[in-house]
């Protein structure tokens, strides 16, 4: 059952912070098509209504009744720090995408890093670490992603092929029927010509 007014609360709150629906998808943890399933009225499961509530920092009931406030609010009414702090780190996010990152003068400066004995040095090398172990996870997840399309097709195809199998042995019955009546008739016409010439 499609629930449009919740479909309207998610669309307000990803409009809120200017997220399109891949943004959304991205940083949510949920696919593109579930933010549109979603987003168009469709329930989400519990885990994925979970992580709605965590990403907008939003109240569970308001969400899913539309009962209450959106946010939570901090003991002198404002919205949460959280929720500033979310937004800030999306509009940040927002311009480095937008302009080009100069990979030089940040490879120069994780080396810095790197190369100095402070504490930013193993919270760098764990990040990097952390960062490439999360590429390598959505590349192996991205072609299990086409291998499972792939799978599906094939699946779709077998179960064609299946239907289109069943199909003809039903047909089949009447037909082996006719055949074995027709051998029964020579065998015994065979048994006739055989008794005759004995």
């Amino acid at each position: 059952m499609k629930d449009k007014e919740f479909g309207n609360r998610l669309k307000h709150l990803r409009n809120r912070l200017k997220l399109t629906q891949i943004d959304a998808s991205n940083k949510i943890g949920i696919s593109y098509k579930g933010i549109q399933l979603h987003e168009g009225g469709g329930w989400p499961n519990r885990n994925n209504l979970q992580k709605y509530i965590d990403f907008y920092k939003c109240n569970k009931a308001w969400l899913t009744t539309g009962e209450g406030e959106p946010f939570p609010k901090m003991g002198d009414g404002t919205e949460p720090a959280l929720y500033n702090k979310v937004k800030e780190s999306i509009s940040t996010f927002e311009a480095m995408t937008k302009n080009e990152i100069n990979k030089s003068d940040l490879l120069k400066k994780t080396i810095d890093i790197l190369e100095s004995d402070s504490i930013y040095r193993a919270a760098l090398a764990s990040n990097i670490n952390a960062f490439h172990y999360s590429i390598q996870t959505e590349n192996k997840l991205s072609n299990m992603d086409a291998r499972m399309s792939s799978l599906e097709s094939q699946m779709a195809d077998l179960i064609d092929e299946n239907k289109k199998l069943k199909a003809l042995l039903e047909e089949k019955p009447e037909t082996k029927k006719e055949d074995e009546a027709e051998a029964g008739s020579e065998e015994a016409g065979l048994n006739r010509a055989a008794g005759g010439n004995g």
